[in-house]
């Protein structure tokens, strides 16, 4: 580990309370979200911990747009620095290509990569399948906007939203190796969700919604690296893979 939490301290941090949905009452729970739209987007009901996270990150994004900044670092309190966070922010800055998110950490699921750019002593790379969690996470202003837009009523949870990119025309990579990964030795309110009650309807529910998922994610993120294959050939780079597989 190169620089510890605590040197991390030494930038321009500023740290932002969570919001803890379950002292919320109910009209700041359904301020955004939108218990119909859950119902026709996702197989559970969201809990006050979800709701809570996403109107954290919500009002992170909001702060990015307030602020006008060309990008900034959303970490949760869950994550281990691995790498020199000033020579992070000099590759962002790098970055010619448009982009909205850049994943900084992969946890339990490692995705597979489909198109890659080396940038530098890093890659950026984009993923068949945008990992879930947001523990780190760098956030452009046009990606908050965008974020904001997508989610004046949410039904999913944030992570979930973020990996149905082409709903919002997101542009999401993964910058790796990973600068950070996930504490496991912390625990989430999130995490710890509690037992739900799913009716046999909402399992089948949830395996079509699956199966829609994958069918559409592949679809898009295809039809995004044959663009994406065509922009690189032009500037001297070389898709790693041209296939969803």
């Amino acid at each position: 580990m190169r620089e510890s939490q605590n040197q991390l301290w030494n930038y321009d941090f500023e740290r932002d309370s969570a919001i803890d949905g379950s002292k919320l009452d109910h009209d700041a729970l359904t301020r955004f979200y939108d218990a119909e739209l859950n119902y026709q987007q996702y197989h559970s009901v969201l809990t006050p911990g979800e709701i809570g996270c996403y109107l954290s990150h919500r009002k992170v994004w909001q702060k990015i747009v307030n602020e006008n900044l060309d990008f900034a670092l959303v970490l949760e309190d869950d994550f281990i620095n691995n790498a020199a966070l000033s020579k992070l922010m000099y590759d962002v800055a790098q970055i010619e290509q448009l982009w909205d998110c850049i994943k900084l950490a992969e946890f339990p699921i490692k995705r597979k990569v489909v198109f890659s750019e080396r940038l530098g002593n890093t890659n950026l790379e984009i993923y068949n399948k945008i990992p879930a969690k947001t523990c780190a996470q760098i956030i452009s202003l046009v990606g908050a906007k965008k974020l904001l837009a997508m989610s004046e009523k949410f039904g999913r949870p944030v992570d979930i939203d973020i990996q149905h990119w082409w709903e919002s025309d997101l542009r999401v990579f993964g910058l790796k190796p990973y600068p950070f990964e996930v504490n496991q030795n912390m625990e989430s309110d999130i995490e710890n969700k509690g037992s739900r009650k799913k009716p046999k309807r909402r399992r089948i529910f949830k395996l079509c919604k699956q199966l829609l998922f994958y069918f559409r994610n592949k679809q898009h993120t295809t039809i995004l690296l044959s663009k994406k294959q065509l922009s690189f050939r032009r500037n001297s780079y070389k898709p790693l893979k041209t296939m969803i597989r």
